[in-house]
């Protein structure tokens, strides 16, 4: 008998816990200490669990597997691979989501038949396209959900990433939805699998860090332990919420060319341009906000059509000026002096009747001492893309009655010849007297930007070359401590909205190299005057530095380098000859790839030592020696070039440049095989090795000019890009998007800088399946950036 209460008493006590366990489950499910979790195989279909209500402050972290191709097929209609995460609650019987991530197709793959995934988030109305889906890297989710101020946020990475990127930035949440009661997971044909959906009341600590590659590569040279110095580029781009508004957003319009300035105590104005793809074509957009950026009004327009690039400004009276170009040779200038509630048209520029031409992407107006009012213009001869046969020029045309009449008043060629063809300018006046101009250059193969200098008005100029591309409209103003900055667009590695802070009168600098930087920030070092590249492919990781590159065939090169490969996958180490081929670097030999990738024979070299390799293009032959003995001599190199549609130079398909190397595949810019403009997709494995650089030197001669000398020391000059990295901020950028970056900024009151640009990443209505730059041209918008100065000036 005793032994029977013995065993009731025992199945009581064992009930009695179960049922306690149970309820601090429930409670704490409510209470900010227990998650609920579901993981889901590769299966197609939708599924779906409930989990006790989570409310107030929600944490969400998933991580998606990875396919082992990426395009990939579509199987019978439907998107391979693509997996949904959906967490939210069922209101009278109807699914409600709160926040939706995951891996989808983003429309831009190679054809019909095949999707790029992509990480991706919804934010109830608008798709948001971000990273590259990696093929066999898994993919980490995290989202906040702020019930009561009815915003989310969520995160992605890519395992082995440098950082989190900031996807979605406190987007506005469906007001039914009051707790987190049910997660869904909606996979397609081919989907590899969810696995660990928590949602929870506090944050879970392991998954705040970006986590390893399962596959990343442990043979490491570089790490911050082994004596190596970093410097990576600083950037604000996705950085930090709550830095990010919305200023113009309606798919399908497209929205563009936005500049700012600051009206009143805490007003501010925009101009932008509307209309149906890039370029716009529509009209000029004015819309204010009376809480320094944070809101928006519906936008006030001035009944123009064919607008191409407006601009936007404060004058020394204080009123507000506007003005842009139509294509039909007018400027139209409006003016308002009660902070843009009423507008005059106060005149227009024709630069035909003015004595010049069209004024195409005009600058702001410079106003002089005199009183008298400056716009510069630019004009391509020819009128056309693609039939000019000189560089595009800029004109400068003068009002004496604001703004009413014009005359043409100095014109600006950088070069007599082809070599630039600028446009989109800025025009300063330093505190000397002097004019200070920049411009733009219409070449997207890495060369440079210029400036110059007037000391008559801007009738006649003297022209410097920048040690940096500038490949977008320009934007320049002075900074508090007398310095400029010029934000402009940036082709570098991806499309981005750079921001260069300098002397306005520093010293013409030698040529520096542009750096291309995918995921390198803890791969890329120097020591002991030597530069070593640690690249992991399956990471991502990609590292290119690119020189000047030549304007033409006929040019002769002569280039040296010194490097030391211990590995190579294929892509790790590659010197790029323009109008030549690509010289692969590996450990036991060389390899030249010209017009085939078999075509010349391997050359032995002795392993594990550096060697110095130099090339001699002239006429058409390279001549290739390794250590002073020469070991290849041929005339089967490839003269390719690449046309360009606002200029005449016949630039090659090859860059000037070392480091790792793309694959040439789809969804470039140009398609060409070495230009910096480097898509994500393009970058593989076979970058995965370790390379060191110590020297880089090249003599270029082009015809009719003086030779244009490259010189680059490791222990003189520490990194290729060292200008690039001490001068240029990365304020915004598109993950894979190419149509973005023209901006304009203004100093707000509490010492923050408010930039705003135009992106189609992440705002895509419907990609084309171009496979070209088509694939990469979405549905742009107006965007708002806060910056602190400090990110700016250390």
């Amino acid at each position: 008998m005793k032994d029977c209460w013995r065993q009731l008493a025992f199945l009581f006590m064992i009930c009695w816990g179960s049922w306690l366990f149970f309820a601090q489950r429930v409670r704490g499910a409510e209470a900010d200490d227990v998650s609920s979790a579901l993981s889901v195989s590769g299966q197609v279909g939708v599924h779906e669990t409930t989990i006790p209500p989570v409310r107030v402050l929600v944490h969400v972290y998933a991580t998606a597997t990875a396919l082992a191709e990426n395009p990939v097929a579509d199987v019978d209609g439907s998107k391979q691979g693509e997996q949904k995460v959906s967490v939210g609650q069922y209101v009278n019987g109807e699914f409600v989501p709160a926040v939706r991530f995951g891996v989808v197709d983003s429309g831009a793959g190679p054809d019909e038949d095949h999707g790029l995934l992509c990480l991706w988030a919804h934010d109830g109305t608008l798709d948001h396209f971000g990273h590259f889906a990696r093929p066999q890297t898994p993919f980490d989710f995290r989202a906040q959900l702020d019930l009561n101020a009815r915003r989310a946020t969520v995160w992605t990475s890519r395992r082995g990433d440098d950082r989190w990127f900031l996807l979605l930035d406190a987007v506005p949440i469906e007001e039914r939805v009051t707790a987190v009661d049910t997660i869904r997971v909606e996979q397609g044909p081919g989907a590899a699998g969810v696995e660990d959906v928590l949602v929870r009341n506090d944050t879970w600590q392991t998954g705040e860090e970006v986590r390893p590659h399962p596959l990343a590569k442990t043979d490491r040279v570089v790490s911050a332990d082994n004596g190596f110095q970093f410097q990576s580029m600083r950037s604000t781009w996705r950085t930090h919420p709550g830095r990010h508004v919305t200023i113009a957003r309606n798919p399908p319009v497209w929205f563009g060319f936005p500049e700012v300035v600051q009206v009143g105590e805490r007003g501010l104005m925009v101009a932008h341009v509307d209309g149906r793809a890039h370029g716009g074509g529509g009209d000029i957009n004015v819309r204010r906000s009376g809480d320094l950026g944070q809101t928006w009004g519906e936008p006030h327009s001035f009944g123009h059509r064919g607008i191409n690039c407006p601009r936007i400004q404060i004058l020394e009276d204080r009123s507000v000026l506007v003005l842009g170009d139509i294509r039909s040779d007018i400027v139209p200038l409006h003016r308002s002096t009660d902070r843009g509630v009423s507008w005059d048209r106060i005149g227009s520029l024709n630069g035909t009747e003015a004595g010049g031409n069209p004024a195409v992407v005009p600058s702001r107006v410079h106003e002089l001492k005199d009183g008298s009012w400056l716009i510069s213009g630019a004009w391509y001869p020819g009128g056309k893309p693609w039939v000019g046969t000189k560089g595009e020029y800029l004109e400068i045309f003068r009002s004496t009655d604001r703004g009413a009449t014009w005359k043409l008043h100095g014109t600006l060629q950088a070069y007599p010849d082809h070599l630039h063809s600028i446009s989109e300018p800025t025009i300063l006046t330093l505190p000397d007297g002097r004019l200070l101009l920049f411009a733009r250059e219409n070449r997207h193969d890495g060369f440079r930007g210029i400036k110059a200098y007037s000391s008559d008005s801007g009738q006649t100029w003297e022209v410097q070359e920048l040690p940096f591309c500038i490949h977008g409209r320009t934007h320049a103003g002075f900074l508090p401590d007398g310095r400029i900055m010029l934000t402009f667009r940036s082709g570098i590695g991806h499309q981005a909205l750079w921001a260069w802070i300098g002397d306005p009168l520093e010293e013409p600098r030698p040529s520096a190299a542009s750096g291309v930087h995918y995921n390198d920030a803890g791969s890329v070092g120097i020591k002991d005057g030597e530069l070593h590249i640690d690249s992991d492919g399956h990471r991502g990781q990609f590292t290119q530095y690119y020189f000047r590159p030549p304007t033409t065939p006929e040019c002769s090169l002569d280039i040296t380098c010194e490097a030391k490969v211990t590995a190579n996958a294929g892509r790790a180490a590659t010197l790029s000859i323009p109008f030549c081929g690509k010289l692969r670097i590996y450990n036991d030999h060389v390899q030249l790839l010209s017009t085939s990738e078999t075509e010349h024979p391997e050359i032995a070299i002795a392993p594990e030592l550096f060697h110095t390799y130099r090339a001699i293009v002239n006429d058409g032959e390279l001549r290739l020696s390794i250590d002073g003995t020469e070991v290849l001599n041929t005339d089967q190199i490839n003269r390719e070039f690449i046309p360009h549609g606002w200029s005449p130079a016949r630039t090659s398909k090859f860059g000037l440049a070392i480091g790792n190397e793309r694959r040439r595949d789809w969804g470039n810019h140009d398609q060409a095989d070495q230009h910096p403009d480097v898509w994500e997709p393009n970058i593989t494995p076979e970058v995965t090795g370790h390379s060191v650089w110590r020297r880089f030197e090249a003599v270029v001669r082009e015809p009719g000019h003086a030779d244009h000398v490259i010189s680059w020391h490791a222990t003189r000059d520490r990194f290729p890009d060292q200008y690039q990295l001490d001068h240029i901020v990365e304020i915004e950028a598109s993950v894979h998007g190419h149509d973005q970056g023209y901006s304009g900024w203004t100093m707000l009151p509490d010492g923050r800088v408010f930039f705003v640009n135009y992106t189609d990443d992440t705002s895509v209505l419907v990609k084309p399946r171009s496979g070209g730059i088509g694939a990469r041209m979405g549905i742009s918008w107006i965007r708002g950036t806060y910056v602190e100065m400090e990110e700016l000036t250390q």
